[in-house]
């Protein structure tokens, strides 16, 4: 359901190895032996743990450095340079007339290599020694946010995970069952031995916080905060009908002068946002072990969000807005646990419980 095609990370790469290449320097590394050749998996870029925003920083131009014999900062100029205005830069690239300071604080829109999805808008810094940070802006971030929700249901395998094996569910108390609502719950003998009870207590309560997703996504679809279609399935494949867009942002989104900020401002929401990146870039590389620590932290995410911002009373009826946009990120904390539980770990992601 999730994975690259939704994740920050490789848009960024993607958008340095383009100003590498811009710049002309991409037969030098092409001429270097395999394990020192720059590809995009190897590009160095990583989150920063900051509440103030979702920033990412790249050390390419150090990397970079004793293969182009030039010091590691003007690299970084250059490449930010590149991306700040893409073809623009073409003649200044072929001269070396690099301005340093404009590129103090530029913006550009990184390009997903996915046609169909739109690109994000960032700023971007040059820092010493050598630094490339990224800020994703509130409008590249709410952009990013629909782009989740509008992924299209998942066809239903049944009882069947992506493996082609039966799904499993689990009890509070860490016993294994078939997937269905009047199963009992077995004698202590018939406990398997390869589950141990503290992980069956750590996928329950996944469980748990996916259920309580699809309970509130229910229920403001029901008081017709939100529209979601096929709301009578028994597996959550709903998409999210209205309304489109979610107003993730204040202000007015489509005049690119009028001054916007995200809704979604509590510690609590940009702490979830921060595990659903987290998550969506990690996806498709992840070890059972890595996804159950995931699949926790996320969970533990929602109950910090659910706890701290209210979607319902005085939110719901002086600024239902609001209500839309957190229910929007309860909708994707939805799909991406669902994808941890039944795609990673082989496990029922129940709809109640």
């Amino acid at each position: 359901m999730f994975g690259n095609s939704v994740a920050i990370k490789p848009v960024l790469q993607q958008q340095i190895l383009a100003s590498i290449a811009l710049l002309g320097r991409s037969l030098v590394t092409n001429e270097l032996p395999d394990k020192l050749k720059i590809t995009v998996e190897r590009i160095p870029v990583h989150r920063l743990s900051d509440d103030r925003g979702v920033i990412y920083r790249s050390a390419i131009a150090l990397k970079l450095a004793p293969l182009w014999q030039l010091p590691p900062l003007d690299i970084a100029y250059q490449l930010a340079e590149c991306m700040a205005i893409g073809e623009q830069n073409t003649a200044d690239a072929e001269t070396g007339n690099w301005e340093q300071q404009s590129i103090s604080s530029q913006n550009f829109k990184a390009q997903s290599p996915i046609p169909s999805q739109v690109g994000l808008d960032f700023s971007l810094q040059v820092f010493s020694p050598g630094w490339i940070q990224f800020r994703l802006s509130d409008r590249g971030l709410a952009t990013w946010l629909q782009q989740l929700i509008e992924i299209p249901p998942v066809l239903s395998h049944g009882e069947l995970g992506s493996r082609g094996k039966s799904l499993r569910s689990l009890t509070p108390t860490g016993y294994e069952r078939p997937y269905s609502p009047d199963a009992k719950i077995p004698e202590q003998n018939q406990r398997t031995e390869t589950e141990p009870v503290n992980q069956a207590h750590s996928l329950f309560r996944v469980q748990y916080a996916h259920a309580r997703c699809c309970s509130l996504l229910r229920l403001a679809h029901r008081q017709s905060l939100i529209n979601l279609s096929d709301l009578d399935g028994i597996t959550p494949h709903w998409e999210w009908l209205e309304p489109n867009p979610i107003p993730w942002l204040y202000g007015n989104p489509e005049m690119e002068c009028s001054p916007i900020r995200l809704r979604l401002e509590h510690p609590a929401e940009r702490g979830l946002i921060a595990l659903v990146l987290d998550g969506t870039e990690q996806l498709t590389r992840l070890t059972p072990i890595r996804a159950l620590e995931l699949a926790n932290a996320l969970s533990h995410g929602f109950e910090k969000f659910y706890s701290a911002c209210r979607i319902w009373g005085e939110v719901k009826t002086e600024t239902p807005q609001l209500a839309q946009a957190r229910l929007g990120l309860v909708a994707i904390t939805q799909k991406l646990l669902r994808s941890l539980l039944q795609d990673q770990l082989n496990v029922i992601a129940p709809i109640e419980l």
